[in-house]
């Protein structure tokens, strides 16, 4: 199934491995954080603790937005299953479905990025 197609919208988010594999990331990060911050909070400086806090609610903000917009373009595309396919329905629904799989892309890249960072952390 292409990212790029109309069908990819079709598919709910639980049943997609883009958000499951997104999704799984953000869980492990979240708990590596907060076992991080419950071992070290006294020996970490607060603009260490303010950042990654800030980038774990930036992460999940990120997956929760995409997986809005994934929502409301499945309703859209169920909304227009009876009607002839349209072009620019279409082009729009290839753009948005390359915006999300993009953000996914990079969420579950920054994911890895910040995993790979506290795993440094707990070695020193």
């Amino acid at each position: 199934m292409d990212i790029a197609e109309p069908t990819f919208v079709v598919r709910p988010a639980g049943r997609s491995y883009h958000f499951l594999a997104s999704a799984s990331l953000i869980v492990i990060d979240v708990a590596a954080v907060a076992a991080l911050l419950v071992r070290r909070l006294n020996s970490m400086p607060f603009p260490a603790v303010t950042a990654l806090v800030a980038a774990m609610f930036v992460l999940v903000w990120c997956l929760r937005l995409a997986l809005s917009n994934h929502e409301r373009l499945r309703a859209f595309v169920q909304n227009q299953e009876g009607s002839a396919p349209n072009s620019t329905a279409v082009a729009m629904l290839r753009a948005w479905a390359s915006l999300i799989h993009g953000g996914l892309f990079l969420t579950g890249l920054a994911a890895g990025l910040l995993l790979l960072a506290l795993l440094q952390m707990s070695k020193t």
